[in-house]
This record gives C-alpha cells, structure tokens and sequence, in this order.
C-alpha cells in the first residue's frame, strides 16, 4: 500500500509575497536563490552518504566540507547585491542541513548485507531528492509568488515521488532501515521549516569561547576524558560507521585521536600532545579555532561543559598520555 502523508504536514511557512512583489523585489529574489541552494546541498549532503552506503564506508567528510563550501558560494553571490534579508548566514544553514546527515547515517541505515546498503543507499538517494524538491518548491514559490496552497501542491508531488522510491526499494528487497517513507517526510518538513527561518536570520556577532580554567592535577584519559566521550561523543562516533571516520570508543578513541591528521583540516592534528590550542579536537568541542571546520561538537548540542572542556584541555596540555 502506498503510503499517504498527512495533508497537516504540508503546511510549511507560507510566503506570503504578491506575485507582482515576488517578481520585483530584489530580497525575496535573494531569498529564493538561498532556498534553492540549501536544497542542493541537502541533496549532496545525502548524496555522501549514499555513496558511503553503497561503499560499505562512513560517509566522507571532505565529501560533506565540499557541498558546505558550494553552499557558501551561492549565499556570497546572494548576498552581493545587498538586498537580502539577512546576511552571513550560510554557515547556519549548514548547521540545519548537517541533520539530513544526521537522519541518513541513523534512520536509513543498513544490516551491513549488500542488498541492505542497495537499499539504504536507495532510500538515501530519495531523501536527498525530497530535501531538493521541497526547498525548491519553497525557491520557485518565492519568485513566483505562489500562494501558499500552491507551494503545498509542489511539495506533496514531491513527497509522493518520494514515497515511490521508498516502495520500489522495499520491493527490491534487504532493506533494514529504520525510518519509512512518511518518517522521511515528517523530517523533511520540519527541516524545511528550520531552513527558512535560519534564510531569513542574520547570526548574532560570534562571542569569543572563553578558556576553560585547566583542571588542576594530572588528569587520566581512561578515567577522565574516555567517559566524557563514552557519554557525549559515541552514538555518533561509535563502532559501527563512526561519523568522519572517527571512532571515539574505549580502547580506540585515544590511538585515533593523538598525532592524526584532521579530516576536515588536514594540517591539523586531531590531538597535538602537549599543545591543546593547536588540536582540532578543541576547536571543534569549542566551536572556533584558527582551523575550525564544519559544526560544533556534540553536533546540535547541549555542548561540553567548561569543566569537561577543561578536562580535555589538561590531558591533550599534560602530554596526551595514555593514563
């Protein structure tokens, strides 16, 4: 049977332009290009993890920093002519976008058989190809000024285009993912939503990360920092297809960190011994640093505490022993 999504989850923010305003105004045109692009990048951000699927690998970062530095470049080109909305958002966009990662990597998993990633990596595809089609009803809405009825009708085509997929790849046969057609759409919804508030945000002024007070004493990585990973870090940094190739676990979680090179800033060492401002652990637990990539960690907060972050910054200080 073919699943059928709720009419109630079809109404996103509405746009409430005029046609004629919408064909004119030099804002909702900018806001239009913003929305299409975020849509493209959600696509080559599920489009990773297809491959990774397909693969039988964890997705590749530098595969997730390259549609980040693409979305970038469409919102400069946007934002050149001075007329949106609001400015200097592309990196919260991002943020919203990493989700679809995020819901790919967890919901639309495999059991690890090849008909299980043909399958996960199938129903990756579609998620990627809703994510464009949504946001891009939203982009063409925009410069149409289309009601909001009229976005709606866009959108459900593109969910049941979605749907279809889903069923063809169930009727192929292996799949062991978590999340079905509607469950994609629900999710889908909501980030197309979370996307057009964060094109129409302008982010506050950064404040500076102040330093955490360094833990006094030794600090010991087994009974001091593996625990902050094992409780905050391992459900995305597990075992099984670890995000970024990076498994945080007990017994692997130092010997993958110390002396290796970053992923998303390969000049960098995950953990520099004895020089926590200089490993890209801090700054991406800290969300700054002079070679800071992507999203801040744990990925959608709560953040570290400044006690955890002091902890952290002992050990790398003290050596990065293996105590």
């Amino acid at each position: 049977m073919r699943n059928v999504v709720a009419p109630a989850l079809l109404l996103l923010l509405p746009l409430a332009a005029s046609p004629a305003r919408a064909a004119l105004d030099p804002a909702v045109k900018c806001t239009a290009v913003k929305l299409g692009g975020a849509g493209k990048a959600g696509l080559a951000n599920a489009l990773c993890t297809m491959k990774a699927s397909l693969a039988g690998l964890p997705t590749d970062a530098a595969c997730l920093a390259k549609a980040d530095v693409r979305l970038g470049a469409v919102f400069a080109g946007a934002e050149k002519p001075g007329s949106c909305v609001a400015n200097g958002n592309a990196g919260g966009v991002a943020t919203v976008l990493d989700a679809v990662t995020g819901f790919a990597e967890i919901q639309l998993g495999d059991d690890g058989s090849a008909a299980g990633r043909k399958c996960a990596a199938a129903r990756r595809k579609a998620l990627g190809k809703l994510v464009s089609d949504a946001l891009g009803c939203q982009s063409k809405g925009a410069l149409k000024g289309s009601s909001s009825q009229e976005i709606a009708i866009c959108r459900y085509g593109a969910i049941s285009k979605s749907n279809a997929a889903f069923e063809k790849s169930a009727a192929a046969g292996g799949c062991a993912t978590g999340a079905d057609a509607n469950t994609t759409a629900t999710f889908v919804v909501d980030l197309v939503d979370s996307v057009a508030t964060a094109v129409a945000t302008t982010p506050a002024s950064p404040t500076p990360t102040p330093v955490p007070t360094p833990t006094p004493g030794p600090v010991g990585f087994a009974s001091d920092v593996q625990p902050i990973f094992t409780s905050r870090c391992t459900s995305c940094h597990g075992s099984v297809s670890p995000s970024g190739s990076l498994s945080l676990v007990a017994g692997s979680a130092r010997a993958n960190l110390v002396d290796v090179n970053s992923t998303e800033c390969t000049s960098t060492k995950r953990v520099a011994p004895s020089n926590a401002d200089a490993s890209y652990l801090v700054h991406k637990i800290e969300g700054t640093g002079p070679c800071y990539v992507g999203s801040r960690m744990p990925l959608g907060g709560p953040f570290l505490s400044a006690s955890d972050v002091a902890k952290i910054r002992s050990w790398i200080d003290q050596g990065a022993l293996d105590n």
